[in-house]
């Protein structure tokens, strides 16, 4: 029953960040090339929002290809996923060196604002994302029975990740505010109304490019976003299907999701059906990733708690820590109210409840 607890919950994590990074696809499409894919007037309305058919049939067909391509070709999807993985490396280093140059540092790392409700809601908003920034560095331990190399290795690569992801953010962050379009005085204000733009202005880091390069930094940023939208795709299919093979195996799930082909198939039906709620929906599904990393590492955490409390007084330590913080997080993600803002609307309490 905890193991069931346990891995469902963590392959939540995974399966919800499938269709959201796909519509993210489709996102960077429209950012690039303007109204191409919304032209069309068949289209449909989800709470409010509208879901074009064009990004639709985009966002399934990406969904499907890649499944097809796990279930028929898992070699060359495994080379694809490190081709693309070189492109988004390389991408992130040729726009760096591109664009830092420009970065007004004096105001990059001004520190000077005054503290207040709106920067400690802002601070907050950010600290609460934490179990879901980090969902993904772990999934290299699901693989452990098939490596090739010392298991206590992937400890270091798993550190080397989370080190490069976060220098990656960050320096992707700093270098949003080498430029801001005119009608804004600096980059603060660019940056609080992005509610009022489109197109390329309304992703920093293109207009920065933009700025800079021209259509060639759109092209280069482009197809960097692109390569890491799809290196997430490929790794939460693989990560959800290792998850729930392992689950069969140890006779938690049906002897069916044994079979890698079921567990594809049954993740590409179920990423498909989310993504034809439009973004709207996928942010629901989106909102319970998080909780379901808190419910992965903590149950960890507590595992490691039970293994090692009569000995490894260090591994001990930080496990009781990794509980205390799973702990706070989950209630601050469950219970409305607690915290300054709202951290799941009452659709993604219906989707748990479910799930």
């Amino acid at each position: 029953d905890h193991a069931f607890l346990s891995a469902w919950f963590l392959c939540l994590s995974y399966v919800s960040l499938i269709p959201q990074n796909a519509t993210m696809f489709a996102h960077i499409i429209r950012v690039v090339t303007g109204d191409a894919l919304t032209r069309s007037q068949l289209h449909y309305t989800v709470v409010g929002t509208e879901v074009y058919f064009l990004e639709i049939v985009l966002v399934v067909a990406i969904l499907i290809l890649i499944g097809l391509f796990a279930i028929c070709m898992k070699p060359f999807l495994q080379w694809v996923q490190t081709i693309l993985a070189l492109v988004l490396l390389i991408g992130i280093i040729i726009t760096t060196a591109i664009v830092m140059p420009h970065v007004p540092l004096s105001e990059a790392l001004n520190m000077t604002g005054t503290i207040n409700e709106s920067s400690i809601r802002g601070i907050l908003s950010i600290i609460i994302l934490a179990p879901w920034a980090f969902v993904g560095f772990e999934v290299i331990s699901l693989e452990t029975a098939h490596f090739r190399f010392p298991v206590g290795r992937s400890w270091k690569l798993m550190s080397l990740a989370v080190i490069m992801g976060g220098f990656v953010y960050s320096i992707l962050a700093i270098s949003s505010i080498a430029a801001h379009p005119q009608q804004y005085g600096n980059w603060q204000e660019y940056m609080g109304s992005f509610s009022n733009l489109k197109g390329i202005e309304s992703v920093p880091i293109f207009y920065a490019l933009q700025c800079v390069l021209g259509k060639t930094g759109v092209f280069i940023i482009a197809m960097t976003a692109l390569a890491a939208v799809l290196t997430s795709i490929i790794g939460f299919y693989r990560a959800s299907a290792r998850i729930l093979m392992n689950m069969a195996e140890d006779h938690i799930l049906s002897e069916s999701f044994r079979k890698p082909t079921i567990c594809f198939l049954f993740l590409m039906g179920l990423s498909v059906l989310i993504s034809l709620f439009g973004r709207t929906a996928i942010a629901w599904v989106v909102d319970l990733s998080s909780f379901g990393a808190i419910v992965g590492f903590g149950y960890v955490s507590a595992s490691v708690y039970r293994v090692y409390r009569t000995d490894g007084e260090g591994k001990r330590s930080l496990s009781v820590a990794g509980i205390i913080i799973a702990v706070c997080f989950a209630v601050a993600q469950l219970i409305p109210g607690i915290s300054l803002f709202e951290t799941m609307g009452p659709e993604s309490y219906l989707l748990l409840a479910i799930w």
